[in-house]
């Protein structure tokens, strides 16, 4: 076998076991259709709980497999199968040393999970400023909910940077997070025509926050702020795996330096996202796609809701 090409001599619809002496069931596979992938086959059905990162150009998917199962990760597109080689064994070197198939299953999904930025961004280049202060409104809205809710329920909900068209999805309604500079004008950056959305079945929510920042001491790094919201998650084994996993499909990586700048969230506001509020949706004119616009909070101020929560249940 050649790491550089694993699936050298492989035929449609073949597997090629990765190392017959390990204790996990890695296989090289090129499926019926060309597409090249990593197989994990395994005879018990798992938590249903495990998220999935979703990715432009990879599939990744548990599927039945016989009288089994398997965790699929297959490359849609061939001109990314350098990178896709490199993923494949950081993945079977994450779960080989797990002792059971569903602590191997997690390991390979969270390592997966981890390239979920560098793809989509293609660098490791660390979070511009401007993507800080955004994850910090996020981590910000994430921690309250987590309050105020349990920290589970706000884990699992917040589904953006695996991919969501909705920063989170909780039962019953949906928010999307914007973050806007605390001295700026009142506006937040809509970047697509789906983002505000209805989603049928939910309620929609936009919450936006103010936030300050500066080389002072005041406020707190964007490590000091993960730190924060790691605390909330560490009594619950399953919840931090998955808050491990999404933190780092943000892009976010603990070994960049992030420790000249201190953020503090000095505002925060809920809007009620109705038939009325003022946006621009699907379908637009032909040939018009991945549309972006500025929206003033002013024009809003009649859809405030003093707390999502609380409105939601109301409503």
């Amino acid at each position: 076998m050649s790491n550089s090409d694993p699936w050298r001599g492989i035929k449609p619809g073949v597997m090629r076991r990765v190392d017959p002496g390990a204790l996990h069931g890695f296989f090289w596979i090129i499926l019926e259709d060309g597409s090249l992938g990593l197989l994990l086959s395994f005879s018990e059905q798992l938590d249903s709980r495990i998220r999935m990162p979703k990715f432009k150009n990879i599939n990744v998917q548990i599927r039945t497999m016989g009288d089994g199962f398997a965790l699929l990760i297959s490359l849609k597109d061939k001109s990314y199968k350098k990178i896709f080689t490199t993923l494949c064994f950081d993945v079977v070197n994450a779960a080989k040393q797990a002792g059971t198939t569903e602590e191997a299953v997690s390991n390979a999904v969270k390592c997966t999970g981890k390239w979920h930025y560098f793809l989509k961004n293609g660098g490791d280049r660390g979070l511009t400023q401007e993507e800080q202060r955004g994850l910090v409104g996020e981590l910000d809205f994430l921690i309250y909910m987590s309050n105020l809710t349990s920290p589970r329920k706000a884990i699992e909900a917040w589904q953006g940077p695996m991919g969501s068209a909705k920063d989170y999805e909780f039962p019953g309604f949906c928010v999307e997070v914007k973050t806007r500079r605390a001295a700026s004008q009142p506006v937040v950056s809509i970047s697509s025509e789906h983002q505000l959305e209805p989603v049928e079945g939910s309620h929609l929510y936009l919450h936006v926050s103010s936030v300050a920042s500066g080389a002072g001491p005041d406020g707190v790094t964007l490590h000091e702020l993960v730190k924060q919201a790691d605390k909330v998650f560490q009594a619950d084994e399953s919840a931090h795996d998955l808050w491990q996993s999404t933190i780092m499909a943000t892009g976010y990586d603990p070994t960049n330096d992030y420790e000249g700048r201190h953020w503090e969230v000095v505002g925060r506001m809920n809007y009620f996202v109705g038939i009325d509020f003022p946006r621009l949706l699907p379908p637009l004119p032909r040939g018009i796609s991945r549309l972006k616009y500025c929206l003033s909070l002013d024009e809003c101020i009649k859809f405030c809701v003093p707390d999502i929560y609380e409105d939601f249940t109301r409503r």
